[in-house]
Formats: C-alpha cells, sequence, structure tokens
C-alpha cells in the first residue's frame, strides 16, 4: 500500500501486551494524556487526548488529540551509527505515515519499543517525513509498501519528554483552532504583486515549468493562484527546486498558504541549509517560517509577536510594512480573545491602519486586499469588545455595582459604529473583487460576510442580554448568509486554498445549526446533509474532524458555561478590579469559584441548593477576607448540612439526607 492509502488491520502490525503497557505507563492521566486503543488497527494504535493544566494538576478533557503509531522490536533490528549518532533501523508501512500526517492539525508520533532493554524511543511523523523526503530526492518513496526509517536512541519517551510533547501537541491545537476556525489562513498575510500574465503552459515540459516559475511564481502566489502552482511543482524534480533560492522559496510559500505545513517546513529547512547569504526572497521566507513554526505549535503568540516585530524594524515598502502592521495587531487582538479582555484603545490602531492604507501611493487591488485583511482585525477586536464590555455589566449587575444610562449608550453606539464598518468594508471590496473576477478576494469576503453574522448572533445568543446585543431572526438574511458561506467554499476549493474552503463549509454548517435549534426551522438542508460534506472534506484533505459551536451549546445548554481554571482566573481578576479589592483576596475568590463549579456539575445540584454565608459582603474590610463558608440545602424539605469551608465535606451530607434515599 501506498503513502495515499488507507491502511488496513494487519497482525503484523500488532505489538505486544508489552509494548502498549509501557507506552500507557509513561502516558498517563497525572501527566495529561487519555490514552484509547485504537480496534482494528488502521493506522493508529492509540489515540490520544490531551487533557487541560491548571497550573499545578492535569484534569478536564480537551477534546484535543494526536495519533500514535507503536512497533516492537528485538533482536531482528540492529542499531545503525549515522555521523555519530545511534539509530534504530526498521521497515514502516508507507500508508501509516501519510495516515498519522492527514491527522490535522497534530498529526502524531511513531513510538518504538526496544524489548531488549525495555526502552520506549519515538520521533515526531512530520521529521520522519521530512528525512525521507530528503534522502529519497523526491517522493518516489510514497509509492513503495514499506520504508526505512530511523529513530534516534538518544530520544526516549519517558516523564520527562511526555512533558514536551504534551506542551507541543496543546500548542499545535491552540494555535491551528485560532488561527483556522475564526478566519482561516488569515492568521498570516499573503503579499500582493500585478497579476500572472496570460499565456500557455505546457505541464509535460519540467524545463519549461522551471522557467515559468522563475518568472511567474511570485505572481501566481500574490494573486494566489496554488491550484497552478501546486500542479506546476508536482511535475518537477525535487532536486531542480533544491538548487534554486527561488524555487525553494516559491515551494515552501506555496505549501504553507495551501496548509500543507509540514512539506513547507521540508523546504524553509533546505532553504536555510543552502542560502544562508540573505538573498532577496530572505525577509518573505522568514516571515514563512515564523507563520509554519506557529501553525505547527513550536511558537506561542508572545514568540510570534516578538519574531514579526523585528521583521518589521526592517522590512521596506508600503505594502510590506502595512501587512506586517496587520499581522501584528492581529496577534495582539487573538492574545486578548484568549485571555477574554478589550483594550479599547486598540481600536486607535485599527483605524490608523485603514488611513495608512487610504493614503498611501499603492494600487487599487493592493489597497482593497490590505482593507480585506485588516476587516479580520475589526473583527476581532468587536468580538473582544462585546464580550468584555457586556461580561462587565453582566458581572456589575450581580454584585449590584451601578451601571449607568450613559455607559450603555455609548456602548450600543460603538457596537453599531464597528459593525457598519466591518459590514461596509467587506462590501465594497466584494464589488471590487466582482467586478474584477478575483476569485481569492470574492471568496474571502463571502467567508467574512458570513462567518460575522454568525459569529454577532452566537455571542448575542451566549450573552442573553436582548436589548445590548439583539438577535436576528430573519430567515431570508440567515439564506443568503448560508448561501455566501457555500459559495466562498467553491470558490477558495477551486484555487487549492482547501483549509479556507473547509471552514466556510463548516460555517454554512453553524448558520443552518443556529437557525435550527434557536427557532425549529431547516433552511435550505438538513443538518446532516451539510455534515456528510464536511466529513467528506476532512478526509478527503486530511482535515481534522470539526465540532460544531452551536451543537455543544445546545447540548449542554442546561449547565451553562463551564468554567475551566483560565475562565476562573479571568473572572476572578474581573471582581478584583470591579471591587477594587487587595489583591491577596484573589485566592479565596478563586476558592469560592471552584467551589460552586463543582457543585453545579455534580448530580446533586437538582435536588440541592449551595448557599454560601455572605456576612463577609456586608463590609469592603470583609469582602473575601477569609475562604468562603457554605452549606447544602435540601430543596424538598429544607434541611440543611452543617456549615463547612469544604466542599467535600457537605457534600457527603447528600449521600446521607433521607429525601435522596427515598427516590
Amino acid at each position: 500500500m501506498a503513502f495515499k492509502d488507507n491502511p488496513t488491520s494487519d497482525k503484523y502490525a500488532k505489538n505486544s501486551e508489552e509494548s502498549v503497557n509501557a507506552f500507557k505507563f509513561q502516558v498517563t492521566q497525572k501527566r495529561g494524556f487519555i490514552t484509547r486503543s485504537v480496534s482494528p488497527d488502521f493506522g493508529v494504535d492509540e489515540n490520544i487526548e490531551l487533557l487541560y493544566y491548571n497550573g499545578k494538576e492535569y484534569s478536564g478533557a480537551s477534546n484535543k488529540h494526536f495519533a500514535a503509531q507503536l512497533k516492537s522490536i528485538d533482536k531482528d533490528n540492529p542499531y545503525i551509527n549515522k555521523g555519530g549518532k545511534d539509530y534504530l533501523k526498521l521497515q514502516f508501512e508507507t500508508s501509516r505515515l501519510g495516515y498519522l500526517l492527514r491527522n490535522q492539525p497534530a498529526f502524531g508520533i511513531i513510538v518504538v519499543y526496544d524489548m531488549r532493554k525495555e526502552t520506549l524511543y519515538y520521533e515526531y511523523a512530520e521529521k520522519i517525513y521530512s528525512y525521507l523526503k530528503d534522502i529519497h530526492n523526491g517522493d518516489s518513496w510514497k509509492e513503495k509498501k514499506l520504508v526505512t526509517i530511523y529513530i534516534a536512541i538518544d530520544i526516549v519517551l519517558n516523564s520527562e519528554s511526555v512533558k514536551e510533547i504534551h506542551s507541543k501537541m496543546f500548542q499545535r491545537h491552540q494555535n491551528a483552532s485560532l488561527c483556522f476556525n475564526a478566519y482561516g489562513s488569515d492568521y498570516g498575510i499573503n503579499t500582493y504583486e500585478d497579476e500572472i500574465t496570460d499565456g500557455k503552459l505546457d505541464f509535460n515540459n519540467p524545463k519549461e515549468i522551471i522557467n515559468q516559475l522563475n518568472i511567474n511564481g511570485w505572481k501566481l502566489i500574490y494573486s494566489n493562484d496554488y491550484s497552478i502552482l501546486l500542479g506546476m511543482l508536482e511535475r518537477i524534480l525535487q532536486k531542480d527546486i533544491l538548487n534554486s533560492s527561488s524555487l525553494i522559496a516559491i515551494a515552501a510559500t506555496t505549501f504553507c498558504e495551501s496548509g500543507q505545513f509540514i512539506e513547507s517546513k521540508f523546504y524553509l529547512q533546505k532553504y536555510f541549509q543552502k542560502f544562508d547569504n540573505k538573498d532577496e526572497f530572505y525577509d518573505s521566507v522568514q516571515f514563512i517560517k515564523y507563520k509554519v513554526e506557529f501553525a505547527l505549535g513550536n511558537l506561542d503568540y508572545n514568540g510570534y509577536h516578538e519574531l514579526l516585530d523585528k521583521i518589521s524594524k526592517k522590512i521596506k515598502g508600503d505594502y510590506n510594512q502595512i501587512i506586517v502592521k496587520i499581522n501584528l495587531l492581529y496577534i495582539k487582538l487573538i492574545n486578548d480573545t484568549t485571555n477574554r479582555k478589550c483594550n479599547e484603545e486598540t481600536i486607535i490602531d485599527i483605524m490608523s491602519i485603514v488611513e495608512n492604507i487610504k493614503s498611501s501611493a499603492l494600487a487599487e487591488k493592493a489597497k482593497f486586499y490590505l482593507s480585506a485583511y485588516n476587516a479580520i482585525n475589526i473583527q476581532v477586536y468587536y468580538i473582544n469588545y462585546i464580550t468584555s464590555l457586556v461580561g462587565n455589566f453582566k458581572l456589575r449587575n450581580d454584585i449590584n455595582k451601578p451601571i449607568f444610562n450613559l455607559e450603555v449608550a455609548q456602548f450600543i453606539q460603538k457596537k453599531d459604529l464597528i459593525e457598519k464598518l466591518i459590514e461596509s468594508t467587506l462590501a465594497k471590496t466584494y464589488i471590487y473583487a466582482d467586478k474584477n473576477e478575483d476569485n481569492f478576494l470574492k471568496a474571502k469576503c463571502l467567508q467574512d460576510t458570513s462567518n460575522f453574522f454568525f459569529i454577532k448572533n452566537l455571542n448575542a445568543l451566549l450573552m442573553n442580554e436582548e436589548f445590548l446585543l439583539p438577535l436576528e431572526s430573519n430567515e431570508e438574511l440567515y439564506e443568503t448568509k448560508i448561501n455566501q458561506a457555500f459559495s466562498a467554499s467553491s470558490l477558495y476549493e477551486g484555487i487549492a486554498r482547501y483549509k479556507d474552503a473547509y471552514s466556510s463549509i463548516c460555517i454554512a454548517y453553524e448558520l443552518t445549526a443556529f437557525y435550527f435549534h434557536t427557532y425549529g426551522v431547516v433552511i435550505l438542508n438538513e443538518l446532516f446533509v451539510i455534515n456528510s460534506i464536511i466529513k467528506e472534506f476532512a478526509t478527503k484533505y486530511g482535515f481534522e474532524p470539526y465540532e460544531s459551536q452551536v451543537d455543544d451549546y445546545y447540548l449542554n445548554k442546561s449547565k451553562g458555561v463551564i468554567l475551566t481554571e483560565e475562565l476562573i482566573e479571568q473572572y476572578a481578576d474581573l471582581i478584583v478590579e470591579q471591587l477594587k479589592l487587595p489583591q491577596d483576596r484573589k485566592i479565596n475568590i478563586i476558592s469560592d469559584l471552584r467551589t460552586i463549579e463543582v457543585f453545579r456539575l455534580t448530580d446533586q445540584s437538582k435536588d440541592f441548593n449551595l448557599l454560601q454565608d455572605l456576612r463577609h459582603t456586608k463590609s469592603f474590610d470583609s469582602y473575601f477576607k477569609n475562604f468562603c463558608t457554605y452549606i447544602i440545602q435540601c430543596k424538598k424539605c429544607g434541611a440543611n448540612s452543617e456549615s463547612s469551608k469544604e466542599i467535600n465535606t457537605i457534600l457527603s451530607f447528600v449521600s446521607s439526607h433521607s429525601c435522596l434515599n427515598e427516590k
């Protein structure tokens, strides 16, 4: 079976019980993993879910997964010394490697259990892939059933290395989730030049393809013609690409922008190995390198921001300078989203970019591209602004702190202005794109318009503040937005922007699900029909299965928002800020929020009330000065437990209470 084939279950791929036990001894729940053996084995032995880390311990399923393929070896597998380093040499099915690499965004690891030493070794699947491309000087190995791989014996799977694996895999999911679910590939920015001139190309002539790539490759990139570029790159030899800094840079950029980050990383490594003299492509390749490292979880937001900031200080040209400003601001905004905060002055930075675009001497097309990219920043700011302000109003209401009419009026006015700015920017850009037959820009406007409509209404639903955030109910408007999302997907797929195409289908599903769950009406397609399209698309292009935000909300509606450790920390900060409490009381607020959440998620919460002793709230001096005290009260008979600061102590009252035993 070849690299692109789906592997079959076969007895020779089965691992000994000893190897599985050794693996599960290291990859434990205490260390942040839930391992599930896959049976039958069709390319992956273990499907591993990552647990959240709250700063003290791992707890709480994340629904973020990666795969592991296990192999056992014995005396038949020799140690090989290569370049002064010892490796294990073994045969590996190419179909299984391909399967691992289709598990985006985290991909997976290959784990080898050496029965002679009772030791586990491992390597990331993408590193094996890059090595094979390099050693075979191309992709000919992909057509073989088996391929020889090497696993370094200094990379041992143990208590220390699993920490690094958890961190890297979690970072990959976190970065990919924010980059992809919100805005497709626009966490990084394309560049722009004039369109490629029309001309015929003989796809059977490698020399002509190489010549055209050297002449027009960058123009194709600037015009987002990745389907053409992918077709051209597939028809020339890898050794010809690696002999040219221009072709390596084009290949790295093309694979990155079409979502093939592992392929892109291979060419990036080759570029910096072969061409370290900072040629004319250096800054562009550096930009792509940071983007790929971020997508693969090797950079966090702060690291990505810092590296882009360095580029911004030396980059030349109005377009490039503005594009880096947009990117830097985007990372800052996404970081604010993650931390559930909003710096209201950020709108000044956004409008400054708007003015820079208007006043620049750039061509009309360049200005529209920049405006479309900057519209993403406005959307993220909008989300941060409404969630922060409305959340603030709700908290102040809960703690009986007054909300003034002027504040509410100013919020509504600013919210409406931001909405109009986003909608008018995208509408003007779409008119230009349609007139000039720019399919990328058309798709982007359609995707962003439908997505903004969705996130605006989703937040209105979640916030449940009809006066501040009215919910749209017009069926025809939803139908229009759903059609826009499907149109965006078709356009994106036509230019090989597969992740964006997938994202757009998912937006269509979310809008359909939103209207169905909220108003009980099916628009255009049944949910199972769109879901089957999503699954087919994910299988075809190797994307991670989509988890619907709307479905998840309605499934867990009765439970409300589950407070993670991160959210608890943020709410505690907000309470300290609003009540102007000393910082040393934050730990008591966190303890209170944890106690409430633990009780709320128990089965007993439907039959009992958790009551807090509120005497500490009578004065500023006593507010959360100490840990709170609670009792549990039966909803049926009104009986109370003994008071305690420990939730587990008072929960014991529940298990022995007579009303519960009557059921």
